[in-house]
């Protein structure tokens, strides 16, 4: 009977923390009067972005053309991972507002026919410090200069 009680009292307990955990917050503007609140930036993660393109060090490339697209999806804890046209890689992205810097990314170590979008895309990803969405694309930038542009994985 006891064993019964136990199992029953786990289950209601796991029960509660899942719901607990899948609540969301209220995010928005939460002053009383509502007009020095700013927006919050809007959401990058749990997004897969395709990449449109990136600039290198001849200009920007047109991404779109490539032959393997080059993705990239962070997940809420961080987990930054997709393929960058040929290789794929893994590390972490760190957001804090409109800030983001990639950290520890590892990659696998594949050679192809063309990798100037992927070596532009990796340096991009090194150099990025701030982020913009503008009409659903994310464009990542050091300072005011863009180093590349993505658009939601459709």
């Amino acid at each position: 009977m006891n064993y019964m009680i136990i199992k029953y009292l786990k289950y209601i307990f796991y029960m509660s923390a899942m719901f607990a955990a899948c609540t969301s917050a209220k995010v928005g503007n939460t002053d009383a009067g509502g007009s020095d609140a700013k927006p919050e930036p809007v959401g990058i993660t749990s997004l897969e972005w395709r990449l449109v393109s990136v600039v290198s060090e001849t200009g920007t490339l047109n991404a779109e053309k490539a032959a393997k697209h080059t993705t990239m999806k962070i997940e809420a804890d961080g987990k930054v991972y997709g393929n960058g046209g040929c290789n794929t890689y893994s590390g972490t992205a760190t957001v804090s507002g409109t800030g983001i810097k990639f950290d520890k990314i590892l990659v696998t170590q594949m050679a192809c026919f063309d990798m100037k979008i992927e070596t532009a895309f990796f340096a991009a990803l090194e150099n990025a410090d701030s982020f913009t969405v503008e009409s659903g694309d994310l464009k990542l930038k050091k300072g005011d200069m863009l180093l590349a542009t993505f658009s939601t994985f459709r």
